[in-house]
Parts: C-alpha cells; sequence; structure tokens
C-alpha cells in the first residue's frame, strides 16, 4: 500500500510539474516510478531481515529501560540512515550525474534523506515493534511449554520418589528369641516355610521365625508371589527364570528356588505383566 501510494503521489507530482511546464521531459509514467519505487524498498527488505537477526538476540530481555528503548532507537536511526544511503548511491549510478561524492552527498543524499527519511523511520519503528513483542511471545512460549514439561517430570519422578520411598518405610517384624527384628521388605529375597515356622532370607542374612507362611502372601503385594506352597519370592530379586520340565527361579544372591505347576501359570503371568522389575 505504501508502494502504491509513494508511486501515484511521485506520478501526480511529476505530471503536475509538467502540465505547467516546470519539467519537459516525460518522467511520469507509472510502471517506470513503480520500478523506482519497488528497488528503494527492496533495499528497506533487505536491511529489514538484518536487522530482524538483531531483534531475535534482543527477545530475552523483558523489562526494558530507558537506555534500551533509546539504543533501539539509536540502531533504527542508523538503518534509515544506511537504507537512504544505499538509495541514493544506487540511483546516482543509475542517472546521468557524475559519480563523484559531492553529487552523493550534496544532492542526492539530502533529496532522499527529506523524501524517504520520515517514511522509512516510521516502517522500521512499527516493523521492529511488531517483531520484537512477536518473537518475545514466542520466546515466552517456548519458555512456558519447557517449564510445563520440566512440571511433567518433576512430577512423575517426584511420585515415583514417594512409590520408592512407601516401599524402603514397608517392614516386617520377626520374633527372634526374645526381640524382635525389624526386616525392610525390599531387602528379603524369599520367604521359605520350614514346618511351623518360616525362614526369611536376605541377601546375606535369613532368620527363622514362628509365623505362618500364608499371613506372609496376605500381607505382601507385588512384587512379592507365592511360587511353591514352601515359598514367597520377591521377584525384583530373580536375576534367571527357568521354565523347564522342573522349573526353578534363580535369584540374585543365586539361591534357587522351584515353582511348583500348580503356581507356574501365576509366574509366567506376573513375570510377563511386571517384567519391569
Amino acid at each position: 500500500m505504501i508502494i502504491a501510494f509513494e508511486t501515484l503521489q511521485e506520478h501526480y507530482h511529476l505530471t503536475y510539474l509538467k502540465q505547467f511546464g516546470i519539467i519537459d521531459e516525460d518522467r511520469a509514467e507509472f510502471l517506470q516510478l513503480l520500478k523506482g519505487q519497488l528497488r528503494r524498498w527492496l533495499i528497506w527488505l533487505v536491511l529489514l531481515i538484518v536487522l530482524i537477526k538483531y531483534i531475535k538476540k534482543e527477545v530475552s530481555k523483558y523489562e526494558l529501560t530507558i537506555h534500551d528503548y533509546l539504543r533501539y532507537f539509536g540502531v533504527i536511526l542508523a538503518f534509515v540512515f544506511l537504507n537512504i544511503f544505499f538509495i541514493s548511491f544506487l540511483e546516482l549510478i543509475l542517472s546521468n550525474y557524475l559519480l563523484t561524492w559531492t553529487n552523493l552527498f550534496e544532492e542526492f543524499l539530502p533529496y532522499f534523506i527529506f523524501r524517504k527519511g520520515l517514511i522509512f523511520l516510521l516502517s522500521y519503528v512499527i516493523s521492529f515493534l511488531i517483531l520484537f513483542y512477536y518473537y518475545q511471545n514466542l520466546d515466552i512460549k517456548l519458555k512456558i511449554e519447557e517449564i510445563s514439561n520440566l512440571k511433567g517430570v518433576n512430577k512423575a519422578l517426584t511420585e515415583k520418589l514417594e512409590v520408592n520411598k512407601k516401599e524402603l518405610l514397608k517392614v516386617i517384624h520377626i520374633k527372634v528369641g526374645n526381640s524382635k527384628k525389624i526386616i525392610p521388605i525390599s531387602e528379603i529375597f524369599w520367604i521359605e516355610a520350614d514346618d511351623y515356622c518360616v525362614i526369611v532370607h536376605t541377601e546375606e542374612n535369613s532368620f527363622t521365625a514362628r509365623h505362618p507362611l500364608k499371613a506372609f502372601e496376605e500381607e505382601l503385594d507385588a512384587p512379592f508371589i507365592r511360587v511353591h506352597r514352601r515359598a514367597i519370592v520377591n521377584m525384583s530379586r530373580v536375576k534367571e527364570v527357568n521354565f523347564s520340565s522342573q522349573p526353578v527361579l534363580i535369584l540374585k544372591n543365586n539361591a534357587t528356588v522351584h515353582i511348583s505347576q500348580r503356581k507356574l501359570k501365576i509366574v509366567k503371568s506376573f513375570y510377563h505383566q511386571y517384567k519391569s522389575y
């Protein structure tokens, strides 16, 4: 719209000058004037692309000071001057004038400063503000997305930590002689029935207590399962499962626990469902 408006303005201006005999040559052709405007605004666009790269580096500043505004305005003025300088130099080359510094700085540069200075300044300021706040808004959205992802990760880690914490806090109490032994459930490898007693096996020790195996089966949740009428195993402590004719579980402390045929299906189902243990 600006290019079309400026072209029409220049067209009618030259037509007016020609009509009253102020100029003789025919310079009022619309297409010729349009090419000139497009050429000048193309230089403006090239410099705007350079300005965009500068803007992207500044979007992380959310609280702008007066010093920042003055600096940005100074940058825009520098781009306006460069724009006008390149236009003046190009138009001097394309004209019939001699390519001299005098013609550039005394004729073309002042002309285009008054002709294009204000419109280029306004267009750069508007473009700068629009692009600055666009990229700043985009940067904020990306940071919000990163924070949301971190919150999701932190929530998952917190939940996992809570689960692990609860697991660590779970203990069983075994009466050994005249005292009670407190054993964290996570340290138990397997529990073996021995007549009217049970033997609780950990990695390094075994403790005998007068306690029915059935009671342990009802008290302990996954990953503890009963694999035999005489054994409950902590499946998180299993390092190998052998489903041969005589199926067994080999634990991480190299203990071997037999699986009864009646419990084989349960073990297989548990193994496939909870193999992440």
